[in-house]
């Protein structure tokens, strides 16, 4: 009996913990899911050649409350770190001025993934939410469109 009592009230315990997570968030309704690489632009020099650029074309992200999943790497529980920035903001940390994606809104919102308590470096830890339906992953200079499955 005390093993199911224990279980019943671990399960509520991540059960509010989740909601509490679900509450707090300040991103987008449409974020979470499963968005696919469909394009790239590289607004100068890049890492990358055109045969690397392009294997990224078709590969899979995945965003919940409970894992982060990107092409080279998950993570279990991760956090979400949402800010905004100006056109002017955006384009001296990046280098890059959002109307080249064909943007032509006043604020951009930065979503940061951190892993375990800190900052996570992997592709897709660092995103660009441009309007619904609209996300961008930076990874060496590039940025790629990604596509809500």
């Amino acid at each position: 009996m005390t093993k199911r009592l224990l279980l019943a009230n671990s399960r509520l315990l991540l059960f509010a913990i989740l909601m509490s997570a679900c509450i707090k968030s300040n991103l987008p309704a449409d974020f979470y899911g499963t968005w696919t690489v469909v394009a790239h632009r590289e607004p100068g020099i890049s890492a990358m050649n055109r045969d690397e650029l392009n294997a990224w074309l078709g590969k899979k992200l995945h965003f919940s409350i409970l894992k982060a999943s990107l092409p080279s790497e998950s993570c279990e529980f991760p956090v979400y770190n949402s800010e905004t920035m100006t056109l002017q903001e955006f384009q001296s940390e990046f280098h890059f001025m959002p109307t080249s994606l064909d943007y032509t809104g006043r604020i951009i919102e930065i979503i940061n993934i951190s892993c375990k308590n800190a900052a996570w470096a992997a592709p897709g830890s660092t995103l660009i939410w441009l309007e619904k339906e609209r996300l961008y992953m930076i990874w060496d200079g590039v940025f790629f469109r990604l596509q809500k499955q």
